[in-house]
């Protein structure tokens, strides 16, 4: 019989308990040799991908995956740094490292000798345990050093030169391993329950099973061909918004009606004038455009691509989560702001609806060499007065929408995983865990002892590099004991919410107002956001990590070492690669200049500004930095005439939405308000600022049809083919913009078949 989880989705207590016709895709050919008979994952995404057998004598650790992760790794890091600079970003994901190292990790194995100067490099066939540390350590490098961020906006906006080797490494090195020890410490609660089954990983999981013999060996070869064949419908198809048809990336259906540019949509004396900023720009346009990221709200925008779609990851993420996401960005980005620009709050009028730039008051750039000191970066008082800072409304507004996120998700955790985290200071009951954690009980487990030396060496390195680099970062060494604090506080309730819902929340905005409130500085404000804001994320990917390590049975302590070893290497290639590109891409300076001081007739910027260099990740850091470091919380929303005080109520707002739709619940348990999720409603409301609001329309029909449609009406086939489809589409969307990157190398003359009229570069 099934039953009912926490958000009423069937939940199964074993494998006599599924439907008849299901039970083969989850039981082995030889049911004699299971550790846990009849046993399965009480969630059925689980039980329907996870094998319930485990090889202990399987080869792991071994040569081969030291020398494929490493490569995929150092490949992994470049891309993603110079792509963190581009318009059209790339992500090279866990997929993408599963596909491509599999044929490696095969010819290693029919290749290689057993034995290469006395060292064993080809211990036997290509195992899955193997393939998954590759990954893990490959997967290290996807997102760029969360580090990185203090270097490059030193680097470009705050001096003429590079911030040099020594200083650099030591922040990106006690960043990326600073976290690592909190998580041992966390399994109990966040990997050993089955209800922690952490979404994302098991799209991971079922394309590495699809890899290898683990279930029925006739399912598996039917999975691997879908895989292929959807495959290569997606990426031809992918070459259309890609390159062919670049429009599909974005199609406003609002423009559309009102006539496009050549129609009603920019006549002024319809929709007025855009703001001083951009007067060509009318506000619906701003409103409704989703083609450019950078100011454009993307509201009723459709787009057939898959790379915008999958940031919504539609296929994967819980349906109740996903409808919370889409609440969120339409009370934002379809009602709220157009409101604000409607009744001129804020003085919207002045500014871009959706921009992360700076400004004055009249809607004018704000000129940071004017008003802050060019040695030490403080405030100079006296030139403030006549020229403040503004935000454009969106971007005010999702500040205090971040308030509101960190004291709901305390709120959360404490109103409905109290019990369980009481519970996860005693020992786990065996009742909470599913067949997975009890077949890792086999395999030694990491002593806390070295967890905890960790930490506490990490912490200790952090202060001297803060202290003995004061010159490169401002931050003073008891602000590394302030932010791992917050991490401390805040790393169960995030935890959670991402173990359950595959959506992370931040800790950013609250790590900046805090140390803006205590030192000065923007780069003390972002060194403090690096190591706060990394810890966590740090904590949370091994955690997640460890949970895939379960589900793959690969012995903890390899995946720990895989671990540390990736994000080490990635750091140390992130950083490297940015100083080769900065020093020979000139358009990286010059779009910094632009996010600086605007189209400047006087020299300081070049006036041929390249679009696909426009990435509005650097200004989002600069801006904050600004915000937080410069001018100061107290003037933004403590002092009696701060324009944004306002915002200050959302931390007690985030707190009483909580609880009122929390006793909704427990007073009308049947109706459903056990769905509302606050802190993601919060979270994800301002997606927009960050070009993912033309994902929002089509990322709400791709996920009904799968979480909603087939998942109720065709489980059979969501069960066996849901997560193909996603990771066949995830790849293809991966390898178009490789593709073309390649072949634009080879021959410029590519681009030019683009049916896009501004000829754009391809990348």
């Amino acid at each position: 019989m099934s039953a009912k989880d926490a958000y009423g989705l069937e939940t199964y207590s074993s494998v006599e308990s599924l439907p008849e016709q299901q039970k083969d895709e989850f039981l082995p050919e030889d049911d004699g040799n299971l550790e846990f008979p009849g046993e399965n994952s009480i969630i059925p995404e689980v039980a329907a991908t996870i094998p319930v057998t485990d090889d202990a004598t399987m080869p792991s650790l071994t040569w081969r995956v030291m020398v494929i992760g490493t490569l995929l790794c150092i490949a992994t890091s470049i891309v993603s740094q110079y792509f963190f600079f581009r318009l059209n970003d790339i992500t090279l994901s866990s997929l993408f490292h599963i596909v491509v190292s599999y044929p490696m990790g095969i010819s290693f194995a029919k290749v290689l000798p057993h034995k290469l100067f006395g060292v064993v490099v080809n211990p036997g066939p290509f195992s899955i345990k193997e393939h998954t540390l590759i990954v893990i350590i490959a997967s290290s490098a996807v997102s760029m050093s969360y580090g990185m961020i203090v270097i490059i906006t030193k680097s470009l906006f705050y001096s003429e030169s590079n911030i040099s080797v020594a200083p650099a490494l030591a922040l990106l090195l006690t960043t990326q391993l600073l976290g690592f020890g909190l998580a041992g410490i966390l399994q109990k609660l966040l990997v050993y329950p089955a209800k922690m089954w952490w979404p994302e990983q098991i799209v991971v999981a079922n394309l590495l099973v699809n890899f290898h013999s683990g279930i029925s060996k006739s399912v598996t070869s039917n999975r691997v061909k879908w895989f292929g064949i959807l495959f290569l419908v997606a990426f031809v198809y992918q070459f259309l918004p890609s390159f062919f048809m670049p429009t599909l990336q974005a199609v406003s259906l609002i423009c559309l009606i009102a006539g496009g540019p050549s129609g009603r949509l920019n006549d002024q004396t319809v929709f007025g004038k855009g703001p001083p900023a951009d007067p060509n720009m009318p506000f619906l346009a701003q409103v409704a455009s989703g083609f450019d990221p950078n100011g454009h709200g993307g509201v009723g925008v459709l787009t057939f691509d898959w790379t915008t779609i999958s940031i919504l990851s539609p296929l994967y993420t819980p349906w109740w989560a996903q409808v919370n996401t889409l609440v969120g960005n339409y009370l934002f980005a379809w009602i709220t702001i157009p409101l604000f620009i409607l009744f001129n709050v804020w003085d919207a009028r002045n500014f871009p609806a959706f921009s992360v730039s700076s400004f004055q008051p009249n809607g004018t750039r704000w000129d940071v060499r004017y008003v802050v000191n060019p040695t030490n970066f403080t405030l100079i008082e006296s030139r403030y007065t006549d020229y403040q800072f503004r935000l454009s409304p969106a971007f005010a507004l999702e500040y205090g929408l971040n308030f509101a996120v960190i004291s709901s998700t305390v709120a959360y955790m404490v109103l409905y995983y109290r019990s369980d985290i009481l519970k996860s200071f005693k020992e786990v009951d065996i009742r909470d865990q599913d067949v997975h954690t009890k077949m890792m009980k086999k395999y030694t487990k990491i002593p806390q002892l070295v967890y905890l030396s960790i930490f506490i060496s990490m912490v200790g390195l952090s202060m001297f590099t803060v202290e003995y680099f004061q010159s490169d970062f401002q931050l003073k060494w008891w602000g590394i004991l302030l932010a791992v604090g917050i991490t401390m506080l805040f790393v169960v309730p995030i935890g959670i919410i991402r173990a359950i819902s595959s959506t992370s929340i931040g800790l950013n905005v609250f790590s900046q107002i805090l140390i803006g409130y205590f030192q000065p500085g923007p780069l003390a404000n972002l060194t403090f956001k690096a190591y706060g804001t990394n810890t966590m994320n740090q904590t949370l990917s091994l955690l997640s990590d460890l949970k895939l390590s379960y589900y793959m049975k690969v012995p903890p302590t390899h995946m720990f070492i895989c671990q540390v070893y990736g994000a080490v290497l990635a750091a140390i290639f992130n950083l490297f690669s940015f100083y080769y590109m900065v020093d020979h891409i000139p358009e990286i300076r010059n779009s910094a200049c632009f996010l600086k001081y605007g189209a400047r007739g006087d020299g300081t910027c070049n006036p041929v500004l390249d679009p696909q260099w426009q990435s509005p990740r650097p200004g989002v850091l600069y801006t904050a930095s600004l915000l937080y470091g410069v001018v100061g919380p107290v003037k933004l929303f403590f002092a009696p005439d701060a324009p944004y005080q306002i915002l200050l109520w959302f931390i007690l707002g985030g707190v009483v939405i909580s609880a009122l739709f929390y006793y909704l619940h427990r007073l009308f348990p049947n109706v459903g308000f056990n769905y509302i999720n606050i802190p993601i409603i919060f979270q994800q409301s301002g997606v927009t600022l960050y070009g993912y609001g033309s994902s929002i329309l089509s990322g709400t029909i791709v996920g009904f049809l799968s979480q909603v449609y087939a998942r109720k009406y065709h489980r059979l086939l969501y069960d066996r083919y849901n997560y193909i489809l996603s990771a066949a589409l995830d790849f293809a969307a991966v390898c178009v913009p490789i593709t073309l990157f390649i072949l634009s190398m080879l021959n410029p003359a590519v681009s030019h078949l683009t049916l896009d009229p501004r000829r754009r570069r391809l990348l």
